[in-house]
């Protein structure tokens, strides 16, 4: 490979930043102008009309087409953007393959003349290089936005995107290492090394010791309130021997914020009930007595 083409496929192929990697540049559509048969024919298509019906049925009036044919939910949103820029790279690819075409055409057209003009023939050969050197640009653009749609999925499958720093994830440099190369590794050890940082620099807004509460689990919750419960038994238990051992025995019924002969109701509480059964079988005694 010569320094120059490694040069341009280091622009998009094997992109730095590949999160500004755009479909072609502005200059390049202004060099290959296309006629209006040319290019509805290669028109990238957009998303059909009954797609945006479909979502606002399943989404609501949030998902319509008024600020934009997109899709709703991520990460289809953001795949489906990528993929077609993707497609613009690859319009623009086609258009000045096609221009290339119609150059060697003409060159072989100049060279097969009884008296070729070699100043033109030469003329026509530098504009040909010049235009495989865009279509070679064009190629890295496609390939790099099916690289980022690959990356994308993985993040998505492995819940990579829910980090803080997905986003600078996402924007590592393009490389043929892995989907993510090696640089996630030192990119995971920097973000690991900015929250020890953070944590040295300013320990009282966040403490070393910080621990994520979590919601109890059914097994515990259920241990819990059964030890609750128990504590409940002993001291309703405790209540009733100091009552039988006072000299000046008093009624439980005293004590309780309802009477019972008012027929009032009695919560589902078996420490509640306990005390009502021992009152009337110290009525019952009474009476008998």
């Amino acid at each position: 490979m010569d320094d120059s083409q490694k040069e341009v496929l280091m622009g998009h192929w094997r992109a730095l930043k590949p999160n500004l990697v755009s479909a072609f540049a502005e200059e390049t559509k202004e060099l290959f102008p296309v006629d209006e048969e040319t290019e509805k024919f290669l028109q990238v298509p957009t998303l059909d009309d009954f797609i945006g019906n479909c979502l606002v049925k399943r989404h609501g009036s949030k998902a319509s087409f008024s600020k934009g044919k997109n899709l709703h939910s991520q990460p289809y949103k953001m795949l489906e953007r990528i993929a077609y820029r993707g497609q613009q790279a690859s319009f623009m690819g086609i258009v000045i393959c096609m221009y290339m075409q119609q150059s060697l055409g003409n060159l072989l057209e100049l060279l097969t003349d009884e008296t070729p003009n070699i100043d033109k023939a030469i003329q026509q050969v530098r504009d040909i290089f010049a235009m495989s050197t865009k279509e070679l640009d064009q190629a890295g653009r496609a390939g790099a936005f099916h690289h980022i749609i690959r990356r994308q999925m993985c993040m998505t499958d492995t819940s990579m995107f829910l980090l803080h720093d997905s986003r600078d994830i996402s924007d590592l440099p393009l490389t043929g290492e892995g989907v993510f190369g090696d640089n996630l590794v030192s990119a995971l050890k920097a973000r690991k090394d900015k929250d020890k940082t953070l944590d040295d620099l300013l320990p009282d807004i966040f403490p070393k010791d910080r621990k994520r509460k979590t919601p109890l689990t059914d097994d515990s919750s259920k241990a819990k309130k059964s030890k609750i419960f128990q504590t409940q038994e002993i001291e309703s238990s405790s209540k009733r021997q100091m009552m039988e051992n006072s000299p000046n025995q008093t009624l439980v019924t005293r004590r309780l914020p309802f009477r019972l002969e008012e027929g009032s109701p009695i919560e589902n509480d078996k420490c509640v009930l306990s005390d009502c059964h021992h009152s009337l079988n110290q009525r019952q005694q009474m009476q008998k007595n």
